[in-house]
């Protein structure tokens, strides 16, 4: 049996990054990945910034890992400022990324879930998220499937055409 199909196997549970700080620069390398490998950001930058959300879970920014049995499988991230001309609009659901052999088990969902209901303890009424420019429409119509409900269109941090999304915590 391979080691994926091993993993695949076991229960995911999720924690905030800052009860598994252990994780911390596989958290930033799952979102160097996705996210930085052809911008200007450098890792060790990117590897600050998860340390800086591993600090505290009672806080933003902050990160929830999602972890089958040892082995991180998906992350997401609630910060201030994730659209830098848009900082009227905080908090924000950002760098959600689930790797690909734990796609579509709910994993992305239930890391959403999490992000909202801290948001919401915290003491905030909405969360806010733009899309990536990689399969909007998929991406799209997997947020309203969730309630997620369209802001406005706008330009994201790299000048590309994106939609801001909200999600409406109940009280």
């Amino acid at each position: 049996m391979k080691y994926h199909q091993i993993i695949k196997e076991q229960p995911i549970k999720y924690y905030f990054l800052s009860q598994k700080p252990q994780y911390i620069t596989i958290a930033s390398y799952l979102s160097f990945g996705q996210w930085y490998l052809n911008r200007k950001l450098p890792f060790e930058v990117n590897n600050k910034a998860y340390a800086q959300r591993a600090k505290k879970d009672n806080h933003i920014p902050t990160t929830i890992i999602a972890v089958a049995g040892e082995f991180p499988v998906g992350i997401a991230s609630l910060k201030n400022n994730d659209l830098w001309h848009r900082k009227d609009l905080n908090p924000w659901l950002a760098s959600l990324f689930v790797h690909e052999k734990f796609r579509h088990k709910k994993v992305a969902t239930n890391l959403i879930t999490r992000i909202v209901e801290h948001g919401k303890k915290l003491g905030f009424n909405k969360v806010y998220l733009f899309l990536g420019n990689e399969e909007q429409h998929k991406l799209e119509k997997f947020y309203t499937s969730l309630g997620w409900q369209f802001e406005s269109n706008e330009k994201d941090n790299d000048g590309n055409q994106t939609k801001v999304y909200f999600y409406q915590i109940e009280k």
